[in-house]
């Protein structure tokens, strides 16, 4: 997973900027990052990161989930869901692994564990 200070051009493939809000569904391969607005399901194969400002309304499924923004949906993650400071998530947390920062919120239930993804269905 891309850490939170460190991405690169070649890592991001899709990219919401500050000033763009998607209402629809995003579906695709590779990593994402998330600076605007999204009402609409997120999902990808590999690392989501939503940015402080960045506003998604909608569902989650990634292998990897970093949020320094504002998350209204549920959350599945094969593998890592990290909240850094100032992260307010309103919704229920799978993942494998969860990281918390001082500063972040959760509003929600959270299952963690290998067991939990093996019982449900697998980000694909």
């Amino acid at each position: 997973m891309f850490s939170k200070n460190e991405t690169t051009n070649e890592e991001v493939l899709t990219l919401v900027g500050k000033m763009v809000k998607v209402q629809g569904d995003l579906k695709g391969q590779g990593n994402m990052i998330v600076e605007g607005l999204v009402e609409g399901g997120i999902e990808t194969t590999d690392d989501l990161r939503i940015e402080q400002g960045g506003i998604v309304r909608a569902s989650v499924k990634a292998k990897n989930v970093y949020i320094a923004g504002i998350v209204e949906g549920n959350i599945k993650s094969q593998e890592m869901v990290e909240l850094a400071t100032g992260a307010r998530v309103y919704g229920d947390i799978e993942a494998k692994f969860l990281a918390v920062e001082k500063g972040a919120w959760l509003c929600g239930n959270c299952k963690m564990g290998e067991e939990i993804l093996n019982k449900k269905e697998k980000v694909k």
